[in-house]
């Protein structure tokens, strides 16, 4: 109730600034001036899961998520997304449009590299919301060295689209250090990620991140421990195919952390089987050291049905390959609500 409560309060100053523009506008005009340039959405997630390796079987909620939206100007504008189920901002940025071809952004949002972290929590086909190495990549899950930051950082970012939308471009400036918190080092990362598209169906995409880590934890198979600087360079290239009644995406990531390489795939199918009822076919391949071989791979298969706009249910099986160690299998059921 109290955060409610506080996301009311925080619309106030922009109500009485539409007030004191027209002092003859009523209530319930200045309210209308208001909705006109606020959009507010949020979504919930939450599902149960089966993991025969653990033998962990739980329901459980994944997200609670408030979003604001506020168009400052035709071009000006400000957005900001927070996760109840943390008590997290998760991003929090002004963006202004000079053009198709040129926007400039500031505060914290995702990390523009690959394909899978681009990509709304609300649309992403698998109930992980992406592959092992995406999230590994962007500091989503697995870099104990960098921790968990839902793929976003804090920056700088220059984007745009030319040659009439054929190409498109994210250059940022970032922290490295992930989200809601300060540099953790003087450098600063780069990351560029360019789309090509080559018809309205096909699309290429190349990604480059040049950091320098800050270890908050230690990783002794890495040789980098914690308080250390480190080079954290990524690059993936990818591609899509979007038909009417199929979905393909494939892309190849790798990465180097000091001096151990890592590197891994995955291609994902989405057929519509019927209206709102889609078919998933997923595999994927990472290797987080391939010094020492940490290699695992996975396959599923799940269905997908909207049975409301923006609500869905999902059902995934999947089998992990796991060097040096036994299969598992993964059953997952996920429910979203979004509003």
């Amino acid at each position: 109730m109290k955060k409610a409560l506080l996301s009311l309060l925080c619309l106030l100053p922009l109500l009485t600034m539409a007030q004191q523009q027209n002092k003859d506008l009523t209530l319930s005009e200045a309210i209308g001036s208001i909705s006109d340039r606020i959009s507010i959405g949020g979504f919930l997630q939450g599902g149960y899961d089966y993991n025969s390796q653990t033998e962990e079987s739980s329901f459980y909620h994944k997200r609670a998520a408030f979003n604001i939206r506020g168009r400052i100007t035709d071009r000006w504008t400000a957005f900001l997304a927070f996760e109840y189920s943390n008590s997290t901002s998760q991003e929090l940025y002004t963006e202004y449009k000079f053009a198709d071809e040129l926007s400039v952004r500031v505060g914290q949002f995702k990390t523009m590299f690959g394909l899978e972290n681009m990509t709304s929590p609300t649309a992403a086909d698998l109930i992980d919301d992406a592959s092992m190495a995406t999230r590994y990549y962007v500091g989503w899950s697995g870099d104990v060295l960098q921790g968990n930051h839902a793929g976003r950082d804090l920056g700088l970012l220059v984007s745009g689209d030319l040659f009439n939308k054929v190409l498109h471009y994210d250059l940022s400036l970032m922290n490295g250090q992930g989200i809601n918190r300060r540099d953790g080092n003087k450098d600063k990362d780069l990351a560029l990620r360019l789309i090509y598209n080559i018809t309205p169906e096909v699309a290429l995409s190349g990604s480059y991140y040049d950091g320098r880590g800050h270890a908050i934890a230690s990783n002794g198979l890495m040789d980098i421990y914690e308080g250390e600087d480190y080079n954290r360079d990524r690059w993936a290239l990818g591609g899509t195919l979007t038909l009417p009644k199929i979905k393909v995406r494939a892309e190849y990531l790798g990465g180097k952390d000091g001096h151990i390489k890592s590197e891994g795939w995955y291609a994902l199918g989405v057929f519509t089987v019927v209206d709102d009822l889609d078919l998933l076919l997923n595999y994927e391949y990472f290797n987080q050291n391939k010094k020492y071989d940490l290699a695992q791979t996975g396959l599923g298969a799940g269905l997908q049905w909207w049975f409301y706009k923006g609500c869905r249910l999902r059902f995934m099986y999947t089998n992990r390959d796991v060097k040096n160690s036994d299969n598992y299998n993964l059953l997952q059921a996920a429910f979203q609500v979004s509003f």
